[in-house]
């Protein structure tokens, strides 16, 4: 998903890597990939890569990177230091070294920080530095959290691997506190998830306050003033509803979602054919067993006598439940969330059904 994000911005020469994606481009692609990436965790620019077999050498090639455009003059360098089947083999002395011949913050008291990753594999070295800050994920508006919360960047995932087209109905008939249809919204408006934040890469001595502030102003230009369809969530929760309504203010998504107090079994499609995806309870423990089987049974009724037509994804933790769904797989995509193995699963809810309601 982040590869076709990338792909989106103008990326070029993507490897997908084990838990990341490698990308060429300009400086300030890098800077549109903090302020449009969805599904990314972080950006990190990679400014050196060298054989590195002594600590000597490690220091003269460290010294000979351009800190300047990186580092500010108040800044702290924060090191990360990662080795594998390498002659260096102490981590501490390696960041003592690097520490060494890093520009030293003039300020008695540093204004902040600039993280610098040091990774050494088979004694080949890869400086990078983080451009992001603060993780991507958080957007700012989830200060409330509800029971089994997805990061808003797997939710975001989650609905471009739905393949969703924003032209048509979303649902969450699940939605806890709202990431789900929240992240749906800011896509479907076509908010830069990154646009009322700040990120490391703004303090860099390269990046210049004017740039910046004209890759935003071309953000706010494509916001649209309203959703192409309707955007739900419910959930038989009052708790979590409020959490989700007061989480899609700060959002500023309020005004374009729909959120309703429902049991599932209440559960009613709109107008049109779309997208339903669901996050159900993953019951991890033995008590809860009884009672989430029997949310994945009536989650495949209602989709089986409501949904035919539409798109239909369910997040599970546990084949035996979302086998519980009498309904054809389309395809599944693994994920860790929380260091637990989940996967979506998308459903054939089969051939749309003529329904008593009009059509729009």
């Amino acid at each position: 998903m982040t590869a076709e994000e990338l792909r989106g911005l103008g990326a070029s020469e993507m490897r997908l890597t084990r838990g990341g994606v490698g990308f060429a481009g300009s400086l300030e692609l890098g800077f549109r990939a903090n302020l449009w990436l969805r599904s990314a965790v972080a950006v990190r620019l990679r400014v050196a890569r060298f054989h590195v077999p002594s600590e000597r050498l490690l220091a003269k090639r460290v010294s000979e990177v351009d800190w300047r455009e990186y580092l500010a003059g108040d800044e702290r360098a924060e090191l990360s230091v990662s080795l594998s089947r390498s002659r260096l083999a102490h981590a501490g002395r390696v960041a003592e070294v690097v520490s060494g011949v890093l520009p030293a913050a003039r300020a008695a008291d540093p204004s902040g920080s600039q993280r610098i990753y040091v990774r050494i594999i088979n004694d080949t070295c890869t400086l990078s530095v983080d451009m992001s800050g603060e993780l991507l994920h958080r957007r700012g508006y989830r200060r409330e959290l509800s029971r089994g919360p997805l990061r808003e960047t797997i939710a975001a995932a989650l609905i471009l691997a739905s393949s969703w087209d924003p032209a048509t109905p979303f649902l969450d008939p699940m939605c806890g506190s709202g990431t789900l249809p929240i992240e749906a919204a800011l896509l479907a408006l076509r908010i830069a998830p990154g646009l009322n934040r700040t990120f490391a890469c703004e303090r860099w001595p390269a990046a210049s306050p004017v740039e910046w502030e004209r890759l935003r102003a071309e953000a706010r230009a494509q916001v649209l003033p309203a959703p192409p369809a309707a955007i739900l969530g419910s959930d038989r929760n009052a708790g979590a509803l409020g959490v989700a309504r007061r989480n899609a203010e700060r959002a500023g998504v309020a005004a374009h979602l729909v959120l309703e107090r429902r049991a599932l079994s209440e559960i009613e499609p709109p107008p049109g054919i779309g997208l339903l995806l669901a996050n159900p309870p993953y019951g991890r423990r033995v008590t809860e067993v009884g009672a989430i089987e029997r949310v994945y049974t009536e989650l495949g009724q209602v989709l089986a006598s409501r949904f035919a037509g539409w798109q239909a994804a369910v997040v599970s933790a546990d084949p035996r439940l979302d086998r519980m769904i009498p309904l054809p797989r389309l395809g599944e995509i693994e994920f860790l969330h929380g260091g637990l193995r989940c996967r979506l699963v998308r459903l054939d809810t089969g051939t749309e059904v003529t329904r008593s309601r009009s059509r729009p």
